[in-house]
């Protein structure tokens, strides 16, 4: 959508039966994490906001995991 401006991009770290949420400000369509760790699941949620500051409702949560062993490449 063109008038998109900025993102907010929610990171969620599924720990056991607990979850760990960040909250990202982005001014880009990509974003790089750097910050994995095998076998953790991670789940990622993303809103747009406009030039008035009005936030959209959040996407579904896209979740990923990579098991112990990958291969992680940077």
């Amino acid at each position: 959508d063109g008038r998109t401006k900025s993102y907010i991009l929610t990171k969620i770290t599924h720990k056991g039966w607990s979850k760990n949420t960040q909250e990202f400000q982005l001014d880009t369509k990509t974003y790089k994490d750097d910050n994995i760790i095998q076998g953790t699941k991670y789940g990622y949620v993303i809103q747009s906001v406009d030039k008035y500051g009005l936030v959209s409702l959040p996407s579904n949560e896209a979740e990923i995991t990579f098991p112990k062993g990958s291969s992680l490449s940077k």
